[in-house]
């Protein structure tokens, strides 16, 4: 079948006024079998094209999306597609591709193979996951795990919702870098989100009119879609600082769901895990369990399910990443070491070293 391409703006257009019209939704790939019977669509893709010398306004964004072309007939030939592949919504050129979810259309829930991150830029949507529904405000994003089942429904012309599409291999690779530095929220994201056999997804809270956030989506969005070159490596790096801003900022406001046996205690699991890293050096299993107020068998039982190690294990890999930053950074003595890093006497921390890496404090310096 000969390709054939349509503009955004124009499918949301005709979203709308058959919502207005019959009161109710109507799905996407009707939309697109009503312009192609009346050849209503385009031989070929016009990409629309911007300057970043500024942020674009509100109004600018809106119009650059309106002007994406959709490639209709790939879409019309698969319209039952329950389980999504990340090579039929992602170009096989691109790591990451945007897209902006239309108001008034239901997709009915679906499953992909790929990430998916959904970001409030105005208005709200509601998130229908696992039989719950999840209203999302400007602001808000969700991150949503391959093999989960989900909808996004838009529910005015008013609300504008990002969603970044993103292959498996390129989130890997995201986070890969992310865990170079033990951030045990980072772990934690990658062992709930990579937790096979489960529905997972994670939400931030952002300021509803944070600049910078809103600046790395309006990039990530067009040159996710740009034509020129080194787009494609440049929208990865787009997408890593948008990481890195989240869990610096913003890793406050987390809250994590699973399907299975979801609890206050795992929603609280990241504000743990924060503690926990601000206060490394002198937390015990018991000071932690009673700030939260838990017993320590229970929050040893997190600790496993949650960080695949024991919390005795992962208090002590945060101390030594932490001496052996010092050990590279500072011109501290060990001495100085132990007692920055919580441990009782140099002998002790000495051997703990070697032990795990192989050579003493001082002798790993010197080779570095």
């Amino acid at each position: 079948m000969e390709r054939k391409y349509i503009a955004y703006g124009k499918i949301q257009s005709i979203a709308c006024s058959f919502y207005h019209k019959h009161q109710e939704r109507i799905t996407f790939t009707r939309i697109l079998k009503y312009l192609i019977e009346h050849d209503m669509m385009a031989d070929h893709a016009e990409f629309p094209h911007v300057s970043w010398q500024r942020m674009l306004t509100l109004e600018e964004f809106r119009n650059y999306i309106d002007q994406i072309p959709v490639e209709a007939t790939t879409i019309v030939s698969n319209p039952n597609l329950q389980k999504i592949s990340e090579d039929f919504s992602i170009p096989l050129s691109r790591d990451v591709i945007g897209y902006s979810p239309s108001a008034f259309i239901d997709d009915k829930r679906h499953l992909h193979n790929y990430f998916e991150i959904i970001y409030i830029y105005q208005g709200s949507a509601s998130l229908e996951i696992d039989h719950k529904c999840h209203l999302m405000n400007a602001g808000e994003v969700c991150i949503i795990s391959p093999d989960t089942l989900h909808n996004c429904l838009v529910d005015t012309n008013d609300s504008l919702v990002i969603s970044l599409m993103t292959r498996k291999s390129t989130f890997d690779h995201i986070f890969g870098s992310l865990l170079i530095n033990e951030d045990l929220l980072a772990m934690f994201f990658r062992n709930t989100l990579y937790n096979s056999g489960r529905s997972k997804y994670l939400f931030f809270k952002t300021p509803e009119n944070d600049p910078e956030i809103k600046r790395l989506i309006q990039r990530i969005m067009v040159e996710s879609h740009s034509l020129q070159k080194y787009a494609n490596a440049y929208v990865n790096c787009l997408v890593q600082e948008f990481f890195y801003i989240l869990l610096r900022e913003y890793s406050n406001t987390i809250l994590y769901y699973g399907l299975d046996d979801y609890s206050t205690s795992q929603h609280q699991f990241p504000m743990i895990l924060a503690y926990v890293q601000n206060n490394y050096s002198t937390v015990t299993l018991k000071s932690v369990a009673d700030f939260f107020n838990y017993t320590e068998s229970y929050l040893s039982k997190l600790f496993k399910k949650n960080m695949y190690a024991n919390f005795n294990q992962v208090i002590q890999n945060l101390k030594m990443e932490k001496a052996r930053e010092l050990l590279l950074n500072t011109d501290f003595s060990v001495a100085e070491i132990t007692e920055e890093i919580g441990y009782e006497s140099p002998d002790y921390f000495t051997r703990r070293f070697k032990k795990l890496y192989g050579v003493t404090p001082t002798e790993f310096r010197k080779r570095s």
